[in-house]
């Protein structure tokens, strides 16, 4: 019951975070910018990262880390509603999608 997120070994010491460090951010038409990786490959990663993050039990979670991860994860969905809105434009404008 340390209050830490199984697999967040290199937490900062207030408490948890995103850890992006802006490299390999994705550009406004989708693609990467030079030197990162493509968004396919990050959504391969961040299902990745789901998948670990559901397999985490909760109750070894404690305050104030429970609030500090509920604040990092709600505030990680709502960046990635936005970035799947994003992906969905480019899915709808591309036009085959009516056809699946």
């Amino acid at each position: 019951m340390g209050g830490r997120v199984a697999g967040d070994a290199e937490a900062p010491p207030g408490g948890p975070s995103l850890g992006g460090t802006g490299a390999g951010t994705v550009a406004s038409d989708g693609g990467a910018l030079p030197g990162g990786p493509s968004i396919t490959a990050l959504a391969g990663e961040l299902a990745d990262v789901v998948a670990r993050l559901v397999a985490c039990p909760v109750t070894d979670l404690v305050e104030p880390d429970a609030s500090r991860v509920h604040g990092v994860l709600t505030r990680a969905v709502n960046t990635l509603g936005v970035v799947a809105a994003g992906v969905l434009g480019r899915v709808q404008a591309d036009g085959r999608w009516a056809t699946t």
